[in-house]
């Protein structure tokens, strides 16, 4: 819960396969969905020590329990998984999810505007990120 993801969404067995967080593609391995939750809980709650704590608590805990599952075939899909529907499905987190959903909104200019706005303050908090993980900030 921590970290916006369910078992079910990482295909850990005993789940059927139903509950929130974003889903998995197909394709795509459930340790990257883990990684990318764990990002963005870094980018978004960097002046939140303990919630930065039980993130990467949650992301450690997950990680141990996704490599202890038996190894599933990996399933080629039929049509490449568009790249704005990762962020659009809250592969991102929800902040990029809503985002990237008000840019796509063909109803409201401002509306749209206002997501582009958001993915562009997104990718500013994700290099900000990475600035940190290297020290350079």
């Amino acid at each position: 819960r921590v970290l916006g993801l369910t078992a079910a969404s990482l295909r850990l067995s005993g789940c059927d396969g139903l509950g929130k967080g974003p889903e998995v593609a197909p394709h795509m391995d459930a340790k990257e969905v883990l990684a990318a939750a764990l990002r963005s809980a870094q980018r978004d709650l960097p002046e939140a020590p303990d919630a930065l704590l039980e993130s990467q608590q949650a992301f450690d805990r997950l990680a141990r329990a996704i490599s202890a599952q038996p190894k599933e075939p990996t399933i080629q899909a039929s049509q490449p998984f568009p790249p704005h529907a990762f962020v659009e499905h809250g592969l991102l987190g929800r902040r990029a999810a809503e985002a990237a959903l008000s840019a796509a909104n063909q109803q409201s200019m401002k509306i749209a505007e206002s997501g582009l706005s958001g993915l562009r303050q997104l990718l500013n908090d994700e290099h900000r990120r990475q600035a940190r993980e290297v020290g350079l900030e």
